[in-house]
């Protein structure tokens, strides 16, 4: 035998659920002084591959404490690597550490812990290539271009739309589910299963929400609410985070309040119609009342009043859309409609200063109706069609602004007496706001429109939510 069998009972029915439970809530210490007060105090009696396995334990929890940190994450401008201290690397000779402690062992329990061990590791190699392709998010155009041309870097990764890393999360889910299934890995197998629920549910309502789908986005946020509660409720049980909880998790908090925030906004006239009022007003005031510096619904309207502007409307560009656009807010699964056409096809989904009361809708018409009446009293027939010329016209591209490329487009129409100033915010939202009319001279060129561009750029960063990918790379503060 490799270990008495009465320490042996102890290391299999309590050291190793403990650790793994610790695991599970992210209480990286707590796990780790499991493990070394198990190798002090048996270490007379532990044969040496039961000491490297242990000792492969408590390695583990130093990587999982600096993963959760989102410490290996680093910028060197514009590629996106892992740092040189490299947890990459201390991942990968873990790896091959528990490989030979499997193959050297004649203890059951080791051997199949450790394989099992060096599948939950290649998952932890795999996220991190999804959390550093995530942080690319945050990469101007140019940057993007360059990190694309450069080869060099040992650990560069390939920059994808967010698109594809939903896949590569839905695949990752897929490939390692019942991987690490062993009754003493059950807190660490649970703690990944949460983990990637989270992200992909995430990841899934920001795509839903930019493709303007009601229901969906509500449900992946329902979820992603539900699992972040039961996670952090259960830690808090054990006190784990002192120091506050995990920059991982605290990223997760972040990325969820900004997808609730976004889709209060591009839903706003849907979700007015269950205040008390039915009116959009109400959920004007009710932003307003809450004083969150980051809602965007408040961050909009605040815009609109430093700005002096008439109208402040944002725009969806449901040409593009796989399925055809049925219109704003919840509609029948599989109820198959038109394509939309001409000004159709750019619906306003958001305007301020509200629209005037409008009878009630039908169920049925519901979402129609809440998008017909977006638009504010103070943009005129006159100023949609300037509005919606220009950015049906404009070649923003899939992947917006090629590089150099300027975000915000002035112009100005003479006769109407009005100025425009649209901006990008993703491939198929659009920001315009329509101004008085800013004088002969070209628009854009002033250093009054070069303030109201910089705020309109910041505007439409933040709701993309350029910033908190790029919060990856600061540890997710």
């Amino acid at each position: 035998a490799e270990f008495g069998s009465g320490n042996l009972k102890f290391v299999e029915r309590s050291s190793l659920d403990s650790f793994s439970e610790a695991l599970r809530f992210l209480h990286f210490d707590k796990a780790k002084e499991i493990i070394d007060k198990e190798l002090d105090q048996n270490k007379s009696v532990l044969s040496p591959n039961w000491r490297a396995f242990l000792n492969a334990c408590s390695e583990l929890c130093s990587h999982e404490k600096s993963y959760y940190s989102l410490s290996y994450l680093q910028s060197r401008a514009p590629i996106f690597t892992v740092r040189k201290e490299n947890l990459r690397e201390s991942y990968r000779c873990l790896s091959a550490e528990l490989q030979r402690v499997s193959r050297a062992s004649s203890a059951k329990l080791v051997s199949h812990v450790s394989d099992q061990l060096v599948e939950f590791v290649q998952a932890r190699l795999d996220l991190m290539d999804v959390y550093a392709a995530l942080a690319s998010q945050s990469l101007a155009p140019n940057q993007q271009q360059q990190s694309q041309a450069a080869q060099q870097a040992p650990h560069q990764l390939q920059l994808k739309s967010r698109d594809f890393v939903i896949r590569d999360v839905e695949c990752l889910m897929q490939r390692y589910r019942g991987k690490f299934h062993h009754p003493k890995l059950a807190g660490i197998s649970t703690c990944f299963e949460d983990e990637t629920e989270i992200l992909f549910h995430l990841l899934n309502a920001s795509g839903r929400i930019n493709n303007l789908y009601f229901l969906e986005s509500m449900l992946s946020l329902h979820e992603v609410s539900n699992r972040l509660v039961v996670w952090q409720d259960q830690a808090a049980k054990y006190k784990l985070h002192k120091a506050g909880q995990p920059n991982l998790l605290h990223w997760f908090h972040r990325l969820y309040s900004h997808l609730l925030s976004k889709y209060t906004l591009c839903f706003c006239s849907v979700l007015a119609q269950q205040s008390p009022s039915g009116q959009q007003q109400e959920m004007v005031r009710m932003a307003q009342q809450r004083q969150d510096p980051e809602d965007l619904l408040m961050k909009l309207i605040q815009l609109h009043k430093r700005t002096d502007c008439v109208a402040s409307l944002l725009i969806f560009n449901a040409t593009a859309q796989s399925e055809p656009y049925l219109g704003h807010g919840y509609y029948l699964p599989g109820l198959m409609g038109e394509r939309p056409v001409g000004k159709d096809g750019y619906p306003v989904i958001f305007a301020f200063p509200p629209a005037e009361s409008a009878p009630p809708a039908s169920a049925a018409a519901a979402g129609a109706a809440a998008s017909s009446s977006a638009v504010g009293p103070a943009a005129g027939p006159g100023d949609m069609t300037n509005i919606l010329m220009t950015v049906a016209s404009e070649n923003w591209g899939s992947g917006g602004p090629s590089a150099g490329e300027v975000r915000v487009r002035f112009f100005s129409d003479d006769k109407l007496r009005r100025s425009y100033c649209i901006g990008y915010a993703e491939p198929r939202l659009h920001l315009a706001l329509v101004l008085e009319h800013r004088g002969t001279q070209r628009s854009g060129s002033s250093q009054k429109d070069r303030a109201l561009e910089r705020q309109v750029v910041e505007f439409c960063a933040q709701l993309a939510g350029c910033g908190l990918y790029g919060m990856l790379r600061t540890g997710g503060k």
